[in-house]
């Protein structure tokens, strides 16, 4: 059975701090595009996403750590071209931000490196589970640090 598209929605969306069901962030549009951005970049003869037949799955059922490398690099290229500064103002108040792109963008490359370098591999989905729940952790910890006291 083919590793479909939509089975990486989730995952993608948790590093990316897409978590309100009303309001998406991302449509699954543009998670699509770069799910299979991401599959080409993979660059593995095993994970082949064939246009023909459906072009929204795998023609393989992806390997739990090909699956993480996936989630990976669809979120690094959604993230990527994002500013590291943000600003707004009203008559009333005004608000800047920096700092936050960067460092998720950071968290992201070094999980990826991990899993190309076999320094660390995926035996089950529930290890894949434990990571993006790691970067919700670490999306939390930004948001609190940037809302202060």
């Amino acid at each position: 059975m083919a590793t479909t598209f939509s089975s990486l929605y989730g995952f993608i969306r948790a590093i990316l701090g897409d978590r309100d069901p009303v309001r998406v962030m991302y449509s699954d549009d543009v998670l699509d595009q770069h799910i299979s951005l991401a599959a080409m970049m993979l660059m593995d003869s095993a994970v082949v996403v064939d246009e023909e037949s459906d072009p929204l799955a795998f023609t393989t059922t992806l390997s739990t750590t090909n699956k993480g490398i996936v989630v990976l690099e669809a979120a690094l290229t959604i993230l990527g071209p994002n500013s590291e500064y943000f600003s707004y103002r009203t008559p009333i108040h005004s608000v800047t931000r920096s700092g936050g792109v960067n460092s998720i963008i950071s968290w992201i490359e070094d999980r990826l490196g991990d899993l190309r370098g076999g320094r660390f591999a995926f035996t089950a989905d529930n290890e894949l589970i434990a990571l993006v729940n790691g970067a919700e952790r670490f999306i939390d910890a930004f948001d609190e640090a940037l809302a202060g006291p």
